[in-house]
């Protein structure tokens, strides 16, 4: 949307512009058109009603012509500059956040893998324990009603640690 407006500013820039240019050009045209062979000596060209009447209206292009080149200018300096300016600090920027939150993303990915496989671990520990706990149990079971030694009973504690 922004290289939308920023190309229709330049475009409207660049037609001012040229109706600028074209009136000057339209200026000069009227001038040397009405002065080129009318007039021999300066003196008459100077005094006449025709003379003066066009001399204003060459002034008067001329004026409008610069009026016209102000405003390309003014276009230019309000609204062409800070959208490029603004485009391209937000490509620098973006291209940086994304930068980050992919960085940032794969710490993630890495952490939640490492996680889950330490919580994979706690269980599996967990689940030996519980048939380490039970295996003792049944050991000092088979020891109290006489099936076992003790030394077994130790041996079979001491096979979990």
């Amino acid at each position: 949307m922004l290289n939308g407006l920023k190309q229709f500013a330049t475009s409207y820039s660049n037609i001012i512009r040229k109706f600028s240019k074209n009136l000057r050009i339209c200026s000069h045209q009227l001038e040397s058109d009405f002065f080129r062979d009318r007039f021999q000596d300066d003196d008459d060209e100077d005094f006449t009603t025709l003379a003066i009447a066009v001399k204003g209206v060459k002034m008067g292009l001329d004026s409008l012509a610069f009026l016209v080149e102000e405003t390309t200018i003014s276009i230019a300096g309000d609204y062409i500059e800070p959208i490029e300016s603004f485009t391209q600090n937000y490509q620098v920027l973006s291209s940086e956040y994304l930068e980050r939150a992919r960085e940032s993303f794969e710490l993630h990915t890495d952490n939640l893998a490492a996680t889950k496989n330490a919580r994979d671990r706690y269980f599996d520990l967990k689940e030996e324990a519980e048939k380490q706990e039970v295996n003792i149990e049944e050991a000092m079971l088979s020891h109290d009603r006489g099936l076992i030694s003790i030394d077994k009973v130790q041996r079979i504690s001491k096979k979990g640690i």
